[in-house]
C-alpha cells in the first residue's frame, strides 16, 4: 500500500475492446474488495469509516464544541434561568460535535474516493489512462466511462441479419455484384454476432487473462469463417447448394469462393437461377394441395334401383308383385238402386238430369275477375288508441293489471297503466288482436 491507497498488482488494461476480460481479474483481486463499492455504487458512503475516528479524536473535537458554544453568565441568572441556560448550552454543544463528526467524517470519505480512483488508474495502462478525463474524477464516474470506452456499439442484428439474407445470386453473369454486395453486408454483421458483450462469465476462475484471451481470439475467427460460409451457401441456395458439401469439415471462405467462381465461369452468361423464394413457394404450394387432398371427403357411391321396364303377366299377377290387381269396390246401397233405375229417367240421387251433366270447369274460359286482395288495415296512432283505450275503460269498467305497465307510462309519471298520450303499449294493445278477457281484470271503481 502506498500513501496514495496502493497499486493494482495484477494485469493492466490495454486496450478497450479487452475490458470484459480484464474486469473480473480486477474485481476479483484482494486489494479491490475495499474499493468495489465505490466503482459500483454512485456516491457511496462506507459505513465503517466512523470506526476510524478514535476516543481522542471525538474528545478533541468534543472541547473545541465546547469552546465554540455561547457561554453561560451563572451570575446574571436567577436559579430557574440558570437550568435552562445550562440545557441550552449543552444541546448547542452536542449539535457542534456531531458538525464536527460529520465533517471529519466527509474528509476521510474524500479521501478513500481518491485512494479508489487512484488505485484504479494503476489498473489502467499510460496508453489508455491519456485518453481519460481528467482528475478530479470519482471513482463510480471513471468506472463507467471506462465501462462506456469499452463497451461495443449498438448494432442492428435483426436489420443486418435479414439484408444479409435478402441478397441472392440470381444470375451467373452477376456473380462480380452480387459479390460486392454480400461481403460487405457480412462485414457489418460478423462483428455484430461476435461481440464480447455479456461474455465475462465465461472467464470466472480463470487466471491467465493472456491465455483466455488466445483461445477467445482464435474461437472467433472459425466461427466467422463457419459464418460465411453458412451465409455464403444460403445466398446460393438451392441451385449451387452441392458446391458446399464435399468437404463440411472445414470452412475456409476463401477456398469456399474460388470454388464458387470456376463453377459460374463455366455456365453460359444467358443461364438464370431459380430464387429462394420460388422455389419455397412451389414446395409451399405442393404442401397445400396434399392437405387438401388428404381432407377431401371420400364420395358416397349412389344408390341404384333398377326397376323392370315392362312386366310380365307372371310379375304382374305375382303376389310378390309390387303392381298387383285390385279386386272392385263393393258398391252401396244406394248405387245398387241407382244402377237399377232406367235409363232416361232421373234418379233420386241425381240433381241434374244426364243431358245436362256439368262440364269441367277447366274445359271452359272463365270471364268471371277475381276480386283483389283487400289492403291491410293501417295502424292505429297512439292518440287513437289512448281515446279507444279511455273509452273502453270508463264504458267496460276493466283496466290492466300493474305489472304490465311500460316503462313509457312510468318513466312520464302516469300512476294508471298505458294512460301516457303515445304509450307504444297502448298502440300495441289497440292494433293487435283480440285479447282474452280473462288477461283483464275488472275494476271495481264504478264509472263517473
Amino acid at each position: 500500500m502506498t500513501q496514495n491507497g496502493g497499486t493494482y498488482e495484477g494485469p493492466q488494461l490495454e486496450a478497450w475492446d479487452g475490458f470484459l476480460l480484464w474486469k473480473p481479474f480486477f474485481l476479483q483481486a484482494p486489494a479491490t474488495a475495499m474499493y468495489a463499492d465505490y466503482y459500483l455504487m454512485d456516491n457511496y458512503a462506507d459505513p465503517h469509516l466512523e470506526e476510524l475516528i478514535s476516543s481522542e479524536e471525538r474528545d478533541r473535537l468534543r472541547g473545541v464544541a465546547t469552546n465554540a458554544a455561547t457561554p453561560v453568565y451563572t451570575e446574571l441568572l436567577s436559579k430557574e434561568e440558570l437550568a435552562g441556560a445550562t440545557k441550552r448550552f449543552h444541546s448547542e454543544v452536542a449539535m457542534l460535535t456531531s458538525k464536527l463528526v460529520a465533517s471529519a467524517l466527509k474528509r476521510l470519505q474524500d479521501a478513500m474516493a481518491a485512494q479508489a480512483t487512484a488505485y484504479l488508474l494503476s489498473a489502467v495502462s499510460p496508453s489508455l489512462a491519456a485518453e481519460l478525463p481528467p482528475l478530479p474524477q470519482t471513482p463510480h464516474g471513471l468506472w463507467k466511462y471506462i465501462m462506456a470506452q469499452s463497451q461495443p456499439p449498438f448494432y442492428d442484428i435483426f436489420g443486418l441479419f435479414q439484408y444479409t439474407l435478402g441478397i441472392q445470386l440470381q444470375r451467373p453473369a452477376a456473380t462480380a455484384s452480387f459479390l460486392a454486395a454480400f461481403e460487405p453486408a457480412v462485414a457489418a454483421l460478423l462483428p455484430a454476432l461476435l461481440s464480447l458483450h455479456d461474455v465475462s462469465g465465461l472467464f470466472i476462475g480463470v487466471k491467465d487473462m493472456a491465455s483466455a484471451h488466445t483461445v477467445l481470439k482464435r474461437y472467433q475467427t472459425q466461427l466467422a469463417a463457419k459464418l460465411q460460409v453458412c451465409l455464403l451457401a444460403h445466398a446460393c441456395a438451392p441451385n449451387l447448394t452441392s458446391l458446399f458439401q464435399p468437404n463440411p469439415t472445414t470452412f475456409d471462405y476463401a477456398t469456399i469462393k474460388l470454388r464458387l467462381l470456376e463453377y459460374v465461369d463455366s455456365m453460359p452468361a444467358s443461364a438464370a437461377f431459380v430464387s429462394t423464394d420460388d422455389d419455397r413457394n412451389e414446395t409451399q404450394r405442393k404442401r397445400m394441395a396434399s392437405i387438401q387432398t388428404s381432407l377431401r371427403p371420400a364420395k358416397k357411391p349412389k344408390m341404384q334401383i333398377n326397376l323392370p321396364t315392362t312386366l310380365s303377366p307372371a310379375s304382374s299377377m305375382s303376389p310378390s308383385s309390387s303392381l298387383k290387381a285390385t279386386r272392385p269396390p263393393t258398391p252401396t246401397q244406394p248405387q245398387k238402386a241407382a244402377a237399377n233405375v232406367p235409363a232416361g229417367s232421373m234418379s233420386p240421387l241425381q240433381r241434374t238430369p244426364p243431358s245436362r251433366a256439368p262440364v269441367a270447369a277447366a274445359a271452359r274460359p272463365s270471364t268471371h275477375e277475381q276480386a283483389a286482395p283487400r289492403p291491410p288495415k293501417p295502424p292505429t296512432p297512439a292518440e287513437t288508441a289512448d281515446a279507444i283505450w279511455r273509452h273502453f275503460q270508463v264504458a267496460r269498467g276493466f283496466h290492466i293489471p300493474d305489472d304490465v305497465c311500460c316503462t313509457h307510462c312510468v318513466t312520464l309519471g302516469n300512476v294508471l297503466p298505458h294512460r301516457a298520450l303515445g304509450c307504444p303499449r297502448l298502440a300495441s294493445l289497440a292494433n293487435g288482436p283480440a285479447t282474452k278477457p280473462s288477461r283483464y281484470v275488472p275494476d271495481r271503481r264504478k264509472p263517473s
